[in-house]
């Protein structure tokens, strides 16, 4: 085997050291980086840690660009070349992102499983940014079950060790989640609140993601509160800079929000056609969740169009999976639909 020169040795640390800084932003670009970290790696074992850090940031960017499938499989990699070395950071981060994995793909034992054995380990090592990153994680999983109890909770613990930490990237993640356990509750004032301060967070480092994510947000709630000219402006900014990023999952939740918009404004061409083209990127990337929801939307859309057999279609499809991944809050606004339109066609039945 070639002895690789300090120069080569030099790369190599100093393109991972690159994508670890641009993998939120700047995806395509943090997939050459591993990917260029790794051809020069190739199988030599003295580069063990860094061979697994590449894999790592390569399985960031890939999540970004909605390659869940491919992205699962960086992070299996990278677990067990850490855990060959003995690198309990790196075990608990690669753990980590096997959980985010699961979390995507709707299946929350799974991920709770995950996070719960990459929090046990930074707290074991006394890692406070990982340990308030896994409170965070675990939150979204009681937030997408509906345990807006726990995940409140989880959130605040979260928030409190970034701000002990000086985590500022952190610190306006879990606002922007603290946000949504608010929206849900109906506490708009506050839910309102946490989206502008990640925001503004997001604005100073510059990250655009974290921008496009609060924009997005903010849209959501402007759209509750019903200024639709607002709800629309913070949408359309959202979903320009997901285009710029490449980050499919952003584009999808951006485009399922502004069919909301159009819908409730009455333009039901613009609401389809959002709507329509955000099921095919969830689909594409197998959002369960994600696919239940946008089912749950275009159900209604055709109920508001006076599409009775394609509404019930959608929603009985909705349902269906909504249930078999325990997405209650799913579940409860298809029943919600599922309720009107038996009222506005009550020759309809449930097949």
């Amino acid at each position: 085997m070639f002895s690789m020169t300090e120069t080569e040795a030099e790369k190599i640390r100093a393109l991972i050291n690159l994508s670890k800084t641009l993998w939120s932003t700047e995806p395509k670009r943090t997939l050459s980086l591993a990917d260029e970290a790794l051809d020069l790696i190739a199988e030599r074992a003295d580069f063990a840690k860094e061979k697994s850090d590449a894999l790592l940031q390569k399985g960031h960017s890939l999540w970004v660009l909605g390659d869940y499938d491919d992205a699962k499989r960086q992070y299996q990699e990278s677990l067990i070349t850490k855990q060959d070395i003995g690198d309990k950071q790196g075990i608990a981060k690669s753990l980590n992102g096997i959980g985010v994995m699961h979390l995507n793909h709707s299946d929350y034992p799974a991920a709770l499983r995950y996070f719960q054995q990459s929090l046990a380990i930074f707290q074991e090592i006394s890692d406070k940014q990982g340990v308030a990153s896994l409170m965070s994680n675990i939150g979204n999983v009681y937030l997408h079950q509906a345990d807006y109890a726990k995940a409140l909770r989880s959130y605040q613990e979260s928030i409190s060790l970034k701000e002990e930490i000086g985590d500022k990237f952190g610190i306006a993640t879990s606002l922007g989640n603290l946000g949504i356990v608010y929206d849900q509750l109906a506490d708009y004032p506050n839910g309102l609140r946490c989206y502008q301060e990640s925001l503004s967070i997001f604005q100073e480092l510059g990250d655009r993601r974290g921008i496009a994510t609060s924009l997005n947000r903010i849209g959501v709630m402007c759209n509750d509160l019903g200024d639709y000219p607002n709800a629309l402006q913070n949408c359309q900014e959202s979903l320009t800079i997901f285009r710029e990023i490449g980050d499919k999952q952003g584009i999808a939740d951006s485009l399922g929000n502004l069919g909301s918009v159009y819908e409730l404004l009455l333009d039901y061409p613009n609401a389809m056609r959002c709507r329509q083209e955000c099921f095919d990127i969830i689909q594409n990337i197998g959002d369960k969740r994600g696919i239940a929801n946008t089912l749950a939307g275009l159900g209604a859309l055709h109920l508001r169009m006076r599409e009775p057999k394609e509404s019930l279609e959608k929603l009985n499809a909705g349902l269906s999976l909504s249930i078999n991944i325990g997405a209650k809050r799913e579940q409860a606004v298809i029943y919600l639909s599922l309720g009107k339109l038996f009222s506005a066609f009550s020759h309809i039945k449930l097949e």
